[in-house]
């Protein structure tokens, strides 16, 4: 994923100062959610400052999911030094990439995931699996014969 804040915001998305922004108060541009059965936090910012944030801000979050959600988590009183008490986002673009096919990866998609992945999910880039199938491990869940046989021959 990666992140583009910027000191305006945006409406039908273009970018406009935030004055003007204010006067199309029905128009959002973004509504951002990140979660599959169960929410995965990518990032929590605990160090930056307005003058130490990169421009982009790249964060890699290897997870399948439906949504990505962006949120500014507001603290109470006192605040810290610096803090503002008024919540607002400075973003102007995100970018989350992935397969418009599930069970495939790779630069243009072109290439199938393990069989032996959990619910067919792989690496977008280097495929291997997000999680095995029950009997099975290694980066692409190939060492199931392994496992098989040990519990074969725990059994005797």
């Amino acid at each position: 994923m990666a992140f583009y804040p910027c000191y305006y915001t945006c409406v039908k998305m273009q970018c406009v100062s935030l004055a003007a922004a204010s006067v199309l108060p029905s128009l959002r541009c973004l509504e951002i959610t990140q979660q599959g059965d169960t929410a995965v936090q990518c990032f929590k910012d605990t160090s930056y400052t307005p003058s130490t944030i990169p421009n982009p801000t790249n964060i890699t979050c290897i997870t399948h999911g439906r949504y990505v959600i962006y949120y500014n988590n507001r603290t109470h009183p006192p605040y810290p030094d610096g803090y503002d008490q008024y919540a607002f986002n400075e973003l102007c673009e995100l970018e989350v990439y992935g397969c418009p096919t599930p069970g495939h990866y790779g630069e243009d998609c072109f290439l199938q995931c393990p069989k032996n992945c959990q619910e067919g999910h792989c690496h977008i880039v280097d495929g291997n699996c997000l999680g095995c199938i029950p009997g099975y491990r290694g980066p692409k869940c190939n060492d199931g014969d392994v496992i098989n046989k040990q519990r074969m021959s725990n059994d005797d």
